[in-house]
């Protein structure tokens, strides 16, 4: 009884969102520059989800191998950048009293 209560939510968790992912990454991200069905997408986003869920911990050792290097990487560069470049000068503001609310 308790694992059957357990499927339930588990499905329930799933059908509930994942819709509702499908569909804002095909209007924000793919509509407005690519000429693709939604349920084209759809089908290759949840195959691709398939992928990742049933080999979980293939692909996280598969992408924890390019990003660390790449965030040690980039953090290592923003810490140059603010060691070794000149610091800009501080413009003054364009409002008369920027904390007064009124743009006078």
């Amino acid at each position: 009884m308790k694992s059957l209560r357990a499927l339930y939510i588990y499905l329930i968790a799933i059908a509930l969102p994942s819709p509702r992912t499908a569909s804002v990454t095909y209007e924000i991200a793919i509509e407005p520059f690519f000429q693709i069905s939604s349920l084209e997408l759809s089908s290759i986003y949840f195959a691709l989800v398939l992928v990742f869920v049933l080999n979980r911990n293939r692909m996280l050792s598969i992408i924890g191998k390019f990003l660390t290097p790449l965030i040690v990487c980039i953090l290592l560069i923003i810490i140059c950048l603010g060691l070794f470049t000149e610091v800009a000068s501080v413009r003054d503001s364009i409002f008369n009293n920027s904390f007064d609310g009124r743009n006078s």
